[in-house]
C-alpha cells in the first residue's frame, strides 16, 4: 500500500502519518528522516519529532539522499519524513536537471515500494 498526506506547514502531516502507522500494526516500522540538520531550527524540528516518535517503536534511518540505493527492512511499513526535503536535497546538493532530479526522485520511491510492505510519504 502506498499513502500520500499532503498539507502545509505546521498542518499535523507528521503526527497524522504517524497515526496511520500505529493504526496497521505492521512491524517493523521504520522512519526514513531526509530533514537536513543544517541550522538551529533543523535541529529543534528533528529533535520535536524524535520526541513524537519516541515511544512508537520506529528504527530511525537518516537518508538525504540516494533512496534508490537505501536498503530497509523487507516488510513492516516504511514512513518517509518528508518529500519536501527530500527534494531540496536531491537539488541542491546532487543537481543535475529536473529530469535527473525527478528520475532519482522515483527510483528512490520504487526502491523502497519493492522492500516495504506499506509505505506512508509525507
Amino acid at each position: 500500500m502506498l499513502i500520500l498526506v499532503t498539507g502545509g506547514s505546521g498542518s499535523g502531516k507528521s503526527a497524522f502519518a504517524e497515526s496511520v502507522v500505529m493504526g496497521l500494526k505492521t512491524r517493523p516500522n521504520l522512519y526514513i528522516a531526509t530533514m537536513y540538520p543544517f541550522d538551529d531550527e533543523c535541529h529543534r524540528r528533528i529533535a520535536r519529532h524524535r520526541l513524537m516518535r519516541r515511544d512508537k517503536g520506529f528504527e530511525t534511518l537518516e537518508c538525504y539522499t540516494g533512496l534508490k540505493d537505501a536498503k530497509i527492512p523487507s516488510s513492516g511499513t516504511t514512513l518517509l519524513e518528508c518529500m519536501s526535503n527530500l527534494l531540496a536535497n536531491e537539488q541542491f546538493e546532487l543537481g543535475g536537471t529536473d529530469e535527473e532530479i525527478l528520475d532519482r526522485i522515483q527510483q528512490g520511491i520504487q526502491n523502497l515500494k519493492e522492500q516495504t510492505d506499506d509505505l506512508i510519504i509525507v
